[in-house]
């Protein structure tokens, strides 16, 4: 085991070596190779890790020399791309928008306008990835808004490169949405532009306009051969990144126009088509696509059992790929960490001749630290684990009382009439008490508590008794809002559907949430962790590992 260990250690000590020695001759090549170097690396070579090295040299060019005219853009355009592969190849959202807010700023302040419809194609298709992975919620018209920016400098400064990805977004948003109108001026002005042929994709940006105008001009016949040709482009190589994408894209669209006819059968196996493709391809956005298209679809027959299945199932996609971008594999962690070492705390050493030992007891130091930061992680875990541990057991016997509770209001004989009688506007105390047993009858065998939405009015609903009297004894009763009270039943059922892994095991914190009428996990996950002291994604794994802590909340 120690010879494995010594090995491993040498290893990487090998690899750490090679990566500094890359670097400082790298450092010495001019502005303009090490940008050619980059964009090879990334686009034809496929080693992203290489091309973000190249690239970093060049940012950081712009902080330590004075740079001017094309050597300057160059730099910033390297920062841009910095964000760009961040965002596209390991799905680090932070590092991809710091970049690219820091590529803003400098193209802004140089006047190089040309590098701004590049990085606003790339903060749009940020703010969509963030969107689909729900790791934020940018307001639509905001990612609409920066496709619009990136395609207005691309025509002001004749930057061919970003107006064909932008336009083809900005169209497809609105026909997906059936609102082409407010992009007529955007069709108007693509169709009277002269681009070159030799723009990578630009002749499928001209077939999806043409598409697009026949499908105004209600000649949907001729619009649909068109859109069904969307991916038949002369010069294109079959295996392409561009051309794999619009076979999808294009029964995407496909799916939008024949929903939008009628012709659901046609539409659903454009759907298919669609997820079988980006399965194929590899294309998680694309599957994510297939599976609203599939919610929509359903929703709209009214099919709520298949609308749901496929909601839990982009769930799920959205999980897995939420994990796969903070959890990349051990070569990606430890190179995006040495990025980060040289740039920021050993950038001045790359400068300086060292010799072999002086770099293997960096790396000692570096080890050492990192044992002590493992040392006291699991530390703080453990005892985080025994905080719930002991908020598990509290609530146990919170629960034992409560059932006892709940069995002994059982055992008492209900009430003869429907719901209480009042003879004027005060209540006396039976009478209050009587409303109140048929409050929490209400609260705790009624599955409409768990629907989105459920108020007072909902409660008066079933109980059929007037709103003041409902609403002065929930608050005589419990001392709070009815909203509080409806919280805690709430979190109540949540904590029992984790336990209940036959029939909740699959459902992700979303799904549970979802299914006792919560439509945000932040807000959910915020409740949930006030009412038991645990996180609700802590308190799901514990259920599954065989300790469930049962119901934790008892309301009052």
């Amino acid at each position: 085991m120690l010879s494995i260990l010594v090995l491993c250690s040498l290893a990487v000590t090998a690899e750490d070596v090679t990566f500094m020695n890359n670097r400082r001759q790298w450092e010495k090549l001019p502005t303009a190779t090490l940008l050619h170097m980059g964009f090879r690396f990334a686009e034809i070579q496929e080693m992203p890790d290489s091309a973000v090295l190249c690239f970093s040299i060049l940012a950081n060019r712009v902080q330590t020399q004075q740079l001017q005219g094309k050597e300057l853009k160059d730099c910033i355009g390297a920062i841009c791309n910095l964000g760009n592969l961040y965002l596209n190849r390991y799905n680090d959202f932070s590092k991809a928008y710091s970049y690219l807010l820091q590529a803003e700023e400098l193209a802004i302040k140089y006047h190089q306008e040309k590098l701004l419809a590049h990085v606003y194609i790339n903060l749009a298709n940020l703010y969509v990835f963030e969107t689909e992975l729900n790791a934020s919620k940018p307001h639509e018209d905001q990612i609409l808004a920066t496709y619009r920016k990136a395609f207005n400098i691309s025509i002001k400064q004749e930057e061919w490169g970003p107006i064909v990805p932008s336009f083809i977004t900005i169209v497809e948003m609105a026909l997906a949405k059936q609102q082409l109108d407010s992009v007529a001026n955007e069709i108007k002005i693509f169709s009277q532009l002269s681009i070159p042929d030799t723009v990578y994709g630009v002749q499928y940006a001209r077939r999806l306009c043409e598409g697009i105008q026949l499908w105004q001009n209600n000649e949907k016949e001729k619009a649909l051969i068109s859109f069904n040709n969307l991916d038949n482009i002369d010069g294109w190589p079959d295996k392409s990144g561009l051309a794999k994408s619009s076979s999808v894209v294009k029964h995407i669209i496909l799916y939008t126009a024949y929903h939008q006819l009628g012709q659901e059968d046609i539409a659903l196996k454009q759907i298919k088509e669609s997820e079988q493709l980006a399965k194929e391809y590899g294309f998680p956005d694309g599957m994510m696509a297939a599976y609203q298209n599939y919610i929509q679809y359903y929703t709209d027959l009214g099919d709520k059992v298949h609308a749901d299945f496929y909601r839990l199932k982009r769930y799920e996609l959205q999980d897995s790929i939420s994990k796969a971008s903070h959890v990349n594999d051990i070569n990606t962690v430890r190179f995006l960490r040495e990025i980060d070492k040289m740039n920021e705390e050993v950038k001045d050493l790359i400068y300086k001749e060292q010799t072999k030992e002086r770099i293997l007891w960096i790396v000692g130091v570096f080890a050492l630290i990192a044992v002590l930061l493992l040392v006291l992680l699991y530390i703080s875990r453990r005892r985080i684990q025994e905080g719930y541990q002991r908020l598990y057991r509290q609530n146990v016997e919170l629960l034992a009382a409560d059932e006892a509770r709940r069995q002994a209001e059982a055992a008492k004989p209900e009430a003869m009439n429907e719901g209480p009688k009042y003879s004027h506007n005060q209540m006396d105390e039976d009478v209050m008490d009587d409303l109140w047993l048929q409050i929490k009858r209400v609260m705790e065998t009624s599955e409409e508590i768990y629907h989105d939405p459920f108020g007072v009015d909902q409660l008066v609903e079933l109980l059929g008794a007037k709103r003041n009297y409902v609403s002065q004894t929930i608050n005589t009763k419990t001392g709070e809002a009815f909203n509080v009270m409806l919280n805690e039943y709430r979190i109540r059922e949540a904590c029992r559907r984790m336990n209940d892994l036959e029939n909740y095991g699959n459902y992700s914190v979303e799904g549970i949430a979802q299914s006792v009428g919560y439509n945000s996990r932040s807000h959910f996950a915020k409740l949930f962790k006030a009412a038991t002291g645990i996180p609700p994604s802590v308190y799901m794994r514990m259920c599954k590992a065989g300790t469930p802590p049962g119901d934790m909340i008892t309301p009052s």
